[in-house]
């Protein structure tokens, strides 16, 4: 590089605050998302602009993968942010009879033959 680089970024302290949640399979993807967006939009901390946003962001093994998009306004309310969403996410989905998934897994026993006594 030749030029003069500039960081437009460097004095902006907005922070973008990501939060994953996965739902079980069968849920209303539809409805998760809205709720993720409203429960954003109630946090005092949360940025108006840009706006929340919620994604659909993938077919996980044991879930569909949901994305919270918020905006913080400095590094130091980050942290704080992210905890008020967990928990408000969470109170969020059991009221609305929503599953936060959790990994499953199928196990399949087989019997073995009982061993004979060995007569001797």
């Amino acid at each position: 590089m030749t030029g003069r680089v500039v960081n437009w970024s460097h004095s902006d302290t907005v922070l973008r605050v990501d939060v994953r949640v996965g739902v079980a399979y069968g849920s209303d993807v539809q409805r998760a998302l809205a709720l993720l967006r409203e429960v954003a939009l109630r946090n005092e901390r949360v940025l108006r602009e840009p706006r929340p946003e919620a994604w659909f962001v993938g077919f996980g093994e044991s879930s569909l993968d949901l994305e919270l998009c918020a905006f913080s306004p400095d590094v130091s309310s980050a942290g704080p942010i992210r905890h008020a969403l967990h928990l408000a996410i969470d109170d969020a989905f059991r009221e609305a009879g929503i599953e936060i998934a959790f990994p499953q897994r199928d196990i399949h026993l087989r019997s073995l033959p009982t061993p004979t006594p060995s007569g001797g």
